[in-house]
């Protein structure tokens, strides 16, 4: 199996960890694994397959993976501005917070609504979301129109104890597998 990781950079944040050790393992079970990302950084983590900086406006060969998968606001921004040219390759998102609760931090709460409700419009144009908690899976479910049945929970561990948790990855590789 062949999957794309889309990301906004290589920094060392939780969802970049989670891609790095998802990577890893995917890698060490025999797919063959790439890393697109934007921003380079002076602080980037070391992926054991091959990464590629890309800039927004370029797409890459959606269709020479089996699966495309994007991590964070810009990434999805990205999947869904080439759509059009993705025939073959599935699209998979991955909400990792409380989106409102996240974009509150940085805008005035009106904006925060706007910023969500454009963003889960975005992700509900993947073939498929995961959440990574049954908390998030419960908040988003009804707000990702038509997404209901695409939505599944993914618990990762990984992420936070820099673990690999064989089963939550035998989960990963199955959810992939069943795509």
């Amino acid at each position: 199996m062949k999957i794309a990781y889309i990301v906004p950079s290589l920094q060392p944040t939780g969802p970049i960890i989670l891609v790095q050790s998802l990577s890893k393992y995917l890698g060490e079970c025999g797919c063959d694994i790439d890393i697109y990302y934007f921003d380079g950084n002076t602080k980037q983590l070391d992926f054991a397959c091959k990464t590629y900086q890309i800039a927004f406006s370029d797409p890459i060969d959606f269709d020479s993976y089996d699966i495309v998968h994007s991590h964070c606001f810009r990434a999805d921004l990205y999947v869904n501005k080439h759509k059009k040219l993705i025939h073959t390759a599935k699209t998979l998102s991955t909400l990792h917070q409380d989106t409102y609760i996240s974009f509150t931090y940085d805008y005035w709460k009106p904006l925060a609504h706007l910023l969500t409700a454009y963003w889960l419009h975005v992700q509900s144009k993947n073939d498929r979301v995961v959440a990574i908690s049954n908390q998030l899976r419960d908040l988003y479910n009804t707000r990702l129109k038509g997404t209901e049945l695409k939505f599944d929970v993914q618990r990762h561990d990984v992420a936070v104890v820099l673990e690999i948790n064989h089963t939550d990855y035998d989960r990963r590789i199955e959810l992939y597998e069943h795509f």
